[in-house]
């Protein structure tokens, strides 16, 4: 018998008071991204490769490339990020601070999916590894990620507490009016 897997009802955006919910590096000019990323490198709250800015543009190409063939044109050119389940855990300490979100407030046709962080899934693509699944290096609407995870699971870290969040589902929002529309404490 198959077992039934459930979507977590809720999304996670873990981020940074200093600098705001909702925001995306990719955004700002070249310059302010690097002088954000240098200050959170001084930090040593986390590890950031040099070459970080110019992997995520080359993702978000991609991102921007698949969004466009699955839901077409959206408000936003760059996603904002999400955490499918609760990622409140404050394990990632360059972004203490968490929202969490109906997954149910969000129409389908403003959001993506990747099963995985999707710098992972984009680097992964040409990846000739052996035990990769099937569907990594994809972008997912709703009911494919359904599909997905009705066939192959759910990541670890959401079917049991030891696991590590290596491996998990990002949300990607596509328009800020569900984001305005939120009032917050």
């Amino acid at each position: 018998m198959m077992q039934q897997w459930n979507l977590p009802e809720i999304v996670t955006h873990n981020y940074d008071p200093r600098r705001g919910r909702f925001q995306n590096l990719c955004d700002l000019p070249a310059s302010d991204a690097e002088n954000i990323l240098q200050d959170i490198r001084q930090s040593g709250l986390t590890k950031i490769k040099r070459n970080y800015l110019d992997r995520r543009l080359r993702t978000e190409t991609w991102l921007r490339e698949k969004r466009q063939n699955l839901i077409g044109i959206t408000p936003r050119n760059t996603p904002i990020y999400f955490f499918l389940g609760d990622f409140s855990d404050g394990k990632d300490i360059s972004r203490p601070k968490s929202v969490h979100i109906q997954l149910s407030d969000f129409n389908e046709d403003m959001i993506t999916f990747t099963y995985s962080d999707s710098m992972n899934c984009f680097e992964e693509t040409d990846d000739t590894r052996i035990n990769i699944p099937p569907f990594n290096g994809q972008l997912f609407t709703l009911r494919q990620l359904k599909t997905v995870v009705s066939n192959w699971g759910l990541p670890a870290c959401y079917t049991s507490k030891n696991a590590t969040k290596t491996t998990f589902i990002e949300m990607q929002l596509w328009d800020n009016d569900p984001i305005c529309k939120i009032s917050f404490d």
